[in-house]
This record gives C-alpha cells, structure tokens and sequence, in this order.
C-alpha cells in the first residue's frame, strides 16, 4: 500500500512550529531570553558522556547520512523520496545559515569543547531533528519503539550540546523548531508517495532475521547420527 504524506497532514505543524520559531528567534534577536536560558541551563544535570554524545548531531555525521539515504532511495528507484530527502537537507542547512548569519548570537563562554560559528539555532540540533524526521517518515510503519528512539535522538543531542556549554538552551529549542517547521513546509508543498520504502525496508528485516545464527549452523551441520 503506497504511504501518502498530504498536504493538511502538514499543515499543523508547519504552521505551529513555524509561528513558535519566530516568536522565539524575535525574543533571542531582542535579547530577552538571557534569564530564560539561564534558568533552564540549571535544569541540566552534568552528563560525563555528553562530549561524546554530541557528536551523533555533527553535520558531518547527518550529511553522511543523508547522502546514504539518497542513495539507497535512488537505488530502490524511490526517486520521489530521494528528491524529499535531498531538499529537505538542503532546505533546513540554507535556511539555518541564513538566520545564523543575520542574527551573529554569540556562543556561551566557558564551552567544554570546541564550536565554531554562531550559535542560534543549533545546527546539531536542527540537523538531528531533521535526520529524525525524515527517517521517521520513510519508516513509519516501523515498530513503536523505532519512532520514539528517532523522537529521543535530537532531544538528547540537544541536551548535550547545552551541558557541555556551546549553546544556549534556547538554541536547541529553536533548531528543534526549525527543523519541524521546513520538514512540514516541505511535505505540505511537496506531498510525497512513498510506495515501496516500507515494503522493502521490511523485506530486509526479514531477511536479516531469516539469517542463520552460529548455534543453528553448528547444529544443522551436525552429524546425525551422533
């Protein structure tokens, strides 16, 4: 059964996520949100592995992956899919710059690693929300647990990059927010058929699972009349 994602499916999302990014991309613009960032930075506790969770949102890792994504799609012949994927990218990387660059928001102090560039919105973030959304998309009929590890992935990415003190935590959030606004956006003005994604995506699961394991080899390959 071919999976649609329609205009009005959209709709929401593009239209809540992008009214909250604008309302908090003015109040960072105004410098308002200093006490805001402050207080929610208190809420993070320390995480001794954040400097290694980080890296699973590094632009480097997301655009490794989304190039991996097109092919495969290209290679299934879902050229529909392929196209979104590749937009979708390109749309939140170009439009994330452009605000980074208008905007010119300096980085905390004091950072336990090293960042370069403006900080607002986080492009860890806003690339691992985006990851998220566009995986979660393709594999949509996959298990529950499959989705909510994509919904647990740019928050805790997100997290990290405030514990170890490169962003301020309304970064995070306004990267969040970026990346669910151009994603709807996209899918509202391009709605997207994905006819086989899902099909093939469970065919190769099964067959992963059909796989003998070593325990059944060395078993199948006993003598039997031992």
């Amino acid at each position: 059964m071919p999976l649609n994602v329609h205009r009005h499916a959209a709709s929401w999302p593009a239209i809540t996520a992008g009214a909250l990014w604008l309302l908090l991309t003015l109040a960072v613009w105004r410098e308002s949100t200093l006490g805001l960032d402050a207080w929610l930075h208190a809420q993070i506790p320390d995480l001794s592995v954040a400097e290694f969770i980080t890296y699973a949102g590094d632009p480097v890792v997301i655009l490794l992956l989304a190039i991996s994504l097109v092919v495969v799609l290209m290679r299934w012949r879902e050229w529909e899919a392929a196209r979104f994927v590749a937009g979708t990218f390109l749309a939140v990387a170009l439009f994330r710059w452009a605000v980074v660059w208008q905007l010119e928001r300096e980085r905390p102090e004091g950072g336990l690693m090293a960042a370069f560039g403006y900080s607002y919105p986080s492009g860890h973030t806003a690339y691992s929300a985006t990851a998220a959304a566009v995986i979660a998309l393709l594999a949509i009929e996959s298990r529950r647990s499959v989705l909510l590890a994509l919904i647990a992935w740019p928050a805790i990415v997100g997290t990290t990059r405030v514990a170890v003190g490169v962003h301020w935590a309304t970064d995070v959030i306004g990267g969040l927010l970026l990346a669910i606004a151009v994603v709807s956006v996209v899918c509202r003005s391009h709605p997207i058929e994905l006819t086989a994604v899902g099909y093939r995506a469970k065919t190769v699961r099964r067959q992963l699972h059909s796989l003998p394991t070593w325990g059944s080899r060395s078993k199948s390959g006993a003598d039997p009349q031992r």
